[in-house]
């Protein structure tokens, strides 16, 4: 027997009422797998922002080294940087 005739089955047998609770439990699987798969994608998203953040505070980092190294040079060019 497959999955879905037996669905079919269990549903006319049903009350109206009970029919009407079948279908909001489809309707409400449904959605909590929709809210699901967007979990993951904000998941996946907010994984990346977090890997392009840590790498700009690090290119960040560098522009600071790189731009203290230039002021010292101007202040004294004979210093080693």
């Amino acid at each position: 027997m497959r999955a879905g005739a037996g669905v079919h089955q269990v549903v006319d047998g049903l009350g109206d009422g009970a029919l009407g609770n079948v279908f909001a439990i489809q309707r409400i699987t449904a959605e909590n797998t929709t809210l699901k798969q967007r979990v993951r994608q904000l998941t996946t998203d907010n994984r990346t922002l977090e890997e392009r953040l840590k790498a700009a505070r690090a290119n960040l980092r560098f522009q600071d080294r790189r731009v203290a190294g230039l002021e010292v040079k101007l202040v004294d060019p004979t210093a080693i940087t």
